[in-house]
């Protein structure tokens, strides 16, 4: 009994720290996702003013 008593506090111990583990995962994930659709926002941006210069540069021309 005092055996699976130990081996029950051992895994409630690591159960925290694997829940603090997760919640700093989740957290940097959301960091992550964040900076990833600002750089994606921007580069969307981007993509329509070059397609926007293009469409003048080809008017220039004709």
């Amino acid at each position: 009994m005092e055996l699976i008593d130990k081996h029950q506090l051992t895994f409630s111990r690591l159960s925290v720290k694997g829940q603090r583990l997760l919640f700093y995962l989740k957290k940097k994930k959301a960091e992550l996702s964040k900076e990833f659709s600002k750089k994606l926002l921007l580069f969307k941006s981007n993509k329509k003013k070059m397609a926007l210069l293009m469409l003048q540069e080809e008017k220039k021309l004709q």
